[in-house]
C-alpha cells in the first residue's frame, strides 16, 4: 500500500559500518580524563559524557536538550529531538541505565549552576547552555566535536561521541542478557 510504501520509504537503513565499542581501559582512560579536566569546557565534556552514557542517547539528542530534561530523581531523560523526529519518530522518556554516571551528572549541574552564577544569569534552558553564543543558546554539532576532541587528546584515546551508545549497549546486555528488551 502507498501508507506501507511511505513508512519504509522514511525508515532509517542499516548501517555498512561496523559498530565500535569502547574498552574497559578506554573508559577507564576517559573518565579519569574528565574528572581531571578544568574549566566550562571541562564541565560540559563532563555532563555531555556522562549523560551519553548513562541513557544511550545520541549527540543530537543530549546537545539540544534542556535543563528540565534530566530527572535524576526519577532516574529519567527526555528525549526531544530524537533521530527520525517528524517522519518515523517522536519526543520519548527513557530511563538512566547507569548509575555510576549520576556523581558525573551531579558535578556537571553544581558547575552549571555556578558557570551561570558567575556570569549573572539566574537559569537558562539548554542542559548545556553556549554563553558564547548569547543566552539560551546551545552549542552546535561542531563546538560539540571540538570538546570532544579535547577529552581525545587528553585521554589518548581515540572515539566519537556515538561510540558511548553502542558501548553501553555492549555492557548491558553482555552483563545480564534479560536486560536484551
Amino acid at each position: 500500500s502507498a501508507v506501507a510504501r511511505e513508512l519504509l520509504r522514511n525508515f532509517p537503513k542499516g548501517n555498512k559500518k561496523p559498530i565500535r565499542v569502547l574498552s574497559t581501559e578506554d573508559l577507564q582512560a576517559i573518565f579519569t580524563t574528565l574528572d581531571d579536566m578544568l574549566g566550562w569546557r571541562g564541565s560540559v565534556a563532563r555532563g555531555m559524557i556522562a549523560l551519553s552514557f548513562a541513557t544511550g542517547t545520541r549527540p543530537k539528542e543530549f546537545r539540544l536538550s534542556h535543563l528540565e530534561d534530566l530527572d535524576l530523581k526519577k532516574m529519567t531523560f527526555f528525549v526531544r529531538h530524537p533521530k527520525g523526529e517528524g517522519s518515523w519518530a517522536s519526543a520519548t522518556e527513557i530511563d538512566i541505565i547507569r548509575e555510576d554516571m549520576v556523581p558525573f551528572l551531579e558535578r556537571y549541574l553544581r558547575e552549571r549552576t555556578a558557570y551561570l552564577k558567575e556570569h549573572g544569569i539566574s537559569k537558562a534552558v539548554p542542559m548545556f547552555p553556549n554563553l558564547y553564543r548569547g543566552l539560551d543558546e546551545f552549542y552546535s554539532a561542531n563546538a560539540f566535536y571540538i570538546i570532544k576532541h579535547d577529552v581525545e587528546l587528553a585521554s589518548g584515546v581515540d572515539l566519537k561521541l556515538k561510540d558511548f551508545r553502542s558501548t553501553l549497549t555492549s555492557i548491558t546486555v553482555n552483563s545480564d542478557m534479560s536486560l536484551l528488551p
